[in-house]
């Protein structure tokens, strides 16, 4: 509708709703996570981000055919097409059947006050990771086509990297839960915070497409890693009747920070450029492995795991 009526406004307010219901789906993984064991906790999270994959192969390609669905006015076919994937997604839902919880499972006013779960280090590790893979991964994201079209780049080649982008977003999540298993959260979330200096890197290094189109494919896997690795370190720091509050205080902070990100993203690049927008980051990615390496060094200090009591 306000593609069609041109109103800014409206415009704003339709993708707050789209984010919104974002939002909601973000509660997958948890879902996963609750009904899966230990063992198979990591791959549960892991398999249900998976599914981003079709949105890398569908999503763009939708969007390139679909804006000139309802010509002259632009782009107002690619929201159709989000009208019809939500009620797709909607319909799906439908036949999904989760096991009620028990009739006093006590969800609310329960268990260790809150300021005590978040000191725990293992929370702060978990959290940091999901902070700086998400804010790293918008900011340097949201950035990136309007930096490749400055550089005089087509709106297609801007659409194939971003497209390449979600890939490796998603891609990993197929055997990302089995790294996990095989050789542990700490390496892995190490991986994730190199991929992103890496990212960084190549970005510095030239504006060629190729450097965009690697350095966006290497920003895809490190989130993946780091928000995958954090999901399931942040299951091991709750017990059940915890968990609400915990998983929402994770998620407004994690996705708290997406949000300043994006935001923060057109001003850095229109105001610095776009090496300080890599220069910004990095520090960030820093401390991040730093809490990571923490973590591991001081693993004979362990915190009661709480995961599947």
């Amino acid at each position: 509708m306000a593609v069609w009526a041109a109103s800014f406004p409206l415009f704003c307010f339709g993708t707050f709703m789209i984010g919104s219901s974002n939002g909601f789906a973000q509660q997958y993984r948890f879902a996963a996570a609750e009904l899966a064991d230990d063992r198979f906790r990591a791959k549960a999270i892991s398999l249900v981000l998976a599914g981003g994959v079709i949105s890398g192969m569908f999503g763009l390609e939708a969007a390139k055919w679909s804006r000139d669905l309802f010509s002259p006015v632009l782009f107002a076919g690619c929201f159709a097409m989000v009208v019809a994937l939500q009620l797709a997604a909607a319909t799906l839902l439908t036949f999904v059947r989760l096991p009620a919880p028990p009739p006093r499972d006590p969800i609310r006013g329960s268990g260790r006050p809150l300021g005590q779960i978040v000191r725990q280090p293992l929370f702060v590790v978990a959290l940091l990771c999901g902070m700086v893979g998400y804010g790293v991964m918008s900011l340097v994201m949201t950035a990136t086509p309007i930096a490749m079209i400055g550089c005089g780049f087509a709106f297609t080649d801007a659409a194939f990297v971003i497209q390449w982008h979600i890939l490796g977003m998603y891609g990993p999540s197929f055997f990302t839960g089995h790294l996990i298993a095989r050789f542990g959260l700490t390496p892995i979330l190490l991986t994730g915070a190199a991929l992103l200096l890496a990212c960084c890197g190549i970005n510095l290094a030239g504006l060629a497409e190729g450097n965009f189109w690697v350095a966006n494919l290497l920003l895809g896997i490190g989130w993946n890693f780091l928000f995958i690795g954090g999901t399931t370190l942040l299951t091991r720091t709750y017990a059940p009747e915890e968990r609400a509050k915990v998983q929402a205080l994770n998620d407004f902070t994690i996705f708290g920070t997406s949000t300043l990100s994006s935001f923060s993203s057109g001003a850095l690049l229109a105001g610095f450029g776009w090496q300080t927008v890599q220069l910004t980051v990095m520090p960030f990615v820093a401390v991040a492995a730093a809490a990571i390496l923490w973590m591991a060094l001081n693993s004979t200090r362990r915190t009661p795991s709480y995961a599947g009591q």
